[in-house]
Parts: C-alpha cells; structure tokens; sequence
C-alpha cells in the first residue's frame, strides 16, 4: 500500500490526464486506512485538501522530470520489468526508458484499477464478515436465512426492503 501512495503525485501528470485525477488518490488513500483497520473499526478519514496539502511538496518533482518519473511507479501498479536494456554494442546501457514509458502511459490506469479492486473486494469481505458477525450475535445461522424469509414476517422484511432500496417499485 505505501509503495502505490508513495509516488502519487506522479499519477497526477498531466500524461494521466481523464485517467487518473485527485478524487481517485483520495478515494485510494482512504480505502487504504480502511484496510488497515479490523471490519467494523473507524478509519480516519484524509480530506482531499489534506491530500493535496501532502501531496504539495511531491508535486514539482513529480513534474518536473519529463524523463525519469516513469521508473517511480511501483512494479505493483505497472509491471515494467519484461521491458528489454538498451545496448550499446556490448555495454548494457540499463532499461530501454523509452519502452518503459510507452508502457507505463499504457498500464498505468489498469494498474490502479486492479489494486482499486483489491480495496473493494477488501470492503466487501469486511461487510460480509459484519454481517455474519451480527447473524452470530442474534443467534441466527446463515443456513436458516433462506427458511426465515419464507416465513410470513420474513416476506414482510424482504418487501420492506425492496421498497427502501428500490422507490420506483412503491
């Protein structure tokens, strides 16, 4: 998680552009507290002026360099490690940065779309695990779920919350 956020003003390049915006690292950084905490246990939260605050004195490095910026962004996020060296003769003049940037300008939006997935899928288990958590406390197996809603009470709640979640029904 520290190597995605560590180089996040790098994700706001102007090459990012309608890819990658502040809203995105906000949402980002605090799906990455949430996961550091148990399920059910408050995060704080980071407003998007304190991001940006953080993220302020990154921002004219991140800018600055028109060539090396591209090797900040973790292998995690990009994998750029299959690009080839660049040789000169038999001297090996290190990563072929030209196909390093082709592919991270390529990449970079899908990377943090699968590591944004991560954080959902980590969001989601937690809500299951609440979930049953609250079955347990009230003594209700998730086996019976199924059976209760079939009871008259149980078809109630299921219309009930039909309507809450669906007004046009009503």
């Amino acid at each position: 998680m520290n190597a995605v956020l560590k180089n996040s003003a790098t994700y706001l390049r102007p090459d990012f552009w309608g890819q990658v915006d502040l809203d995105f690292i906000l949402w980002l950084t605090n799906g990455f507290k949430r996961m550091q905490r148990a399920p059910g246990e408050r995060a704080e939260w980071i407003s998007a002026n304190e991001l940006f605050d953080k993220l302020r004195p990154q921002l004219g490095d991140a800018f600055k360099s028109s060539e090396d910026w591209h090797g900040e962004i973790p292998l995690a996020v990009v994998d750029t490690s299959g690009v080839d060296h660049w040789r000169i003769g038999p001297m090996d003049q290190g990563v072929d940065k030209a196909k390093r940037f082709k592919l991270v300008k390529q990449e970079l939006a899908k990377g943090l779309a699968k590591i944004a997935a991560l954080v959902e899928g980590h969001d989601r288990l937690c809500g299951q695990v609440l979930q049953l958590e609250e079955l347990h406390r009230l003594g209700i197996k998730p086996s019976e779920l199924e059976s209760m809603r079939a009871l008259p009470e149980g078809q109630a709640a299921v219309v009930m919350l039909d309507r809450i979640q669906h007004p046009e029904l009503a």
